[in-house]
């Protein structure tokens, strides 16, 4: 047997920008409310990302800011991606 596989580039491309959006959103949540943030899920496509964690609190508008304010920060920078597969308990660490 044989597979074919054909990759759409240009998706996967959006869809990776979305999904390093996930970690940095991660990243400026647990920075504002603290590292009890816990990430439930999250969709990621090409158009648009979807990020559910549970808090012990409404999220106020000021921390709702402070996180923008990181994400966009974060983005701006533009860093370079590097990557390594790792066991789950290290990347949770």
């Amino acid at each position: 047997d044989s597979v074919s596989v054909k990759v759409d580039f240009t998706r996967r491309s959006l869809v990776a920008k979305n999904h390093t959006a996930t970690h940095i959103l991660n990243f400026a949540l647990r920075s504002v409310l603290g590292t009890k943030v816990d990430q439930k899920g999250s969709l990621v496509d090409e158009g648009k990302l979807r990020f559910d964690f549970s808090h012990n609190k409404p999220v106020e508008l000021e921390e709702l800011r402070k996180i923008e304010e990181i994400c966009n920060l974060e983005i701006q920078k533009a860093n370079a991606i590097h990557y390594r597969d790792v066991a789950l308990k290290q990347a949770e660490a």
